[in-house]
């Protein structure tokens, strides 16, 4: 039995095509942002998209800050406690009272499996909406390997809600595109991937853009950002809607 795995030019094409399936492999775990944020589809009241629930676990929780009358969207809470460039200056401001109102909220992401675009996507939904998908996991928990689900928004503003609920039969096709989401499960990083967070330098800008004096009240310098990453990140061009504030 040899110890060497190969000899000359034959190593050189093993290294290409171990090159080859890595830059696949890298660029399978590329998310597509104008897509993948169910939000997006359910602008409006009646606004639905069909999906498969691949588990009863597919959700997390992230602390937020966001302010509908001040126009800042749904913003990660960075590092309540950090310094430096670690700081989370909507936590700071949040101790004003021109800004109190963006103190922390839960907030959660829910993956689920869009049938017709046949791809994981992720909505973004305030403590109390989130509540209700999960009651409704819970109520259909032993058919989600069996049965779609209409994903529909119901409401308006602050009245906005997530309903799901069970489509009786697919046929044909649409059995098809059900079927084909089979043993897909949710990556254990995809909502790190598809939540952007956003830095320090780039939190002070927005509140600097409400009018609040970043530098006097709270002693940070914001750097020349212009080429914010935010303009080109999944969450910017969101409505600013009320429904996402509470």
């Amino acid at each position: 039995m040899s110890v060497f795995t190969g000899k000359g030019k034959s190593i050189k094409e093993e290294m290409k095509k171990r090159e080859a399936e890595k830059k696949k492999r890298q660029e399978g775990e590329k998310l597509d942002y104008k897509k993948i944020k169910i939000n997006r589809d359910l602008k409006k009241e009646g606004d639905s998209i069909r999906v498969r629930i691949l588990s009863n676990e597919d959700y997390t929780t992230y602390e937020s800050h966001n302010s509908y009358e001040k126009g800042i969207l749904p913003t990660p809470c960075i590092n309540p406690n950090g310094d430096g460039e670690n700081r989370c200056l909507m936590c700071e401001a949040s101790k004003h009272d021109s800004h109190k109102e963006l103190k922390p909220s839960t907030r959660f992401l829910f993956a689920f499996y869009d049938i017709d675009i046949e791809m994981i996507r992720y909505i973004d939904v305030s403590y109390g909406q989130g509540g209700t998908l999960m009651d409704d996991i819970e109520e259909y928990e032993e058919s989600l390997n069996d049965v779609a689900f209409t994903l529909k928004r119901q409401g308006s503003g602050t009245k906005t809600a997530y309903k799901l609920s069970p489509i009786l039969k697919l046929k044909g096709e649409d059995q098809a595109k059900f079927d084909k989401a089979e043993g897909v499960t949710v990556d254990e990083n995809f909502f790190e991937k598809a939540l952007y967070v956003k830095s320090t330098n780039q939190i002070g800008i927005d509140l600097e853009n409400t009018g609040f004096d970043v530098e006097g009240l709270l002693g940070y310098e914001i750097q020349d950002d212009s080429n914010n990453e935010a303009d080109a990140k999944p969450q910017d061009g969101d409505e600013v809607d009320p429904a996402k504030v509470f």
